[in-house]
């Protein structure tokens, strides 16, 4: 009962509830885990919908079940998890860097160091190598 749902992080919150449902010395009543579930996670806007449904819906359907919340919630992980990886990859083709490259730095013998972004491009200042 102690595992709640704090700074809307819903996946530490299911990581704590499935630990703690993994420790317990029996499988608590489908019931109760639907109960204390629900009333975690009512107030989580991004659940707002599918929270809809299972309140519209009348006991003993099957949108209204504890598999019912688990599966919206981690669908909606999967979907924060899928956006992410989709901005990354946007971000990585559309060729935006999350940071300058290194400076050149004089080395000891007087030759720059460090990336040469101009290399590429086929005007390397360095040098011929």
């Amino acid at each position: 009962m102690a595992v709640t749902l704090v700074n809307d992080d819903l996946r530490g919150f299911i990581t704590r509830w499935d630990a703690v449902i993994a420790g317990m010395t029996s499988e608590p009543d489908m019931m109760w885990k639907q109960a204390y579930f629900h009333n975690a996670i009512k107030n989580f806007k991004p659940l707002s919908q599918d929270l809809a449904v299972y309140d519209r819906t009348p006991e003993g359907e099957p949108n209204r079940s504890y598999e019912f919340l688990m599966k919206a919630a981690r669908d909606y992980l999967e979907r924060k998890r899928l956006e992410k990886i989709r901005q990354a990859t946007k971000k990585s083709v559309s060729g935006k860097r999350d940071a300058a490259p290194a400076p050149n730095r004089p080395t000891s013998a007087g030759k720059p160091q460090g990336i040469c972004c101009d290399f590429q491009a086929g005007k390397c200042a360095r040098g011929k190598d």
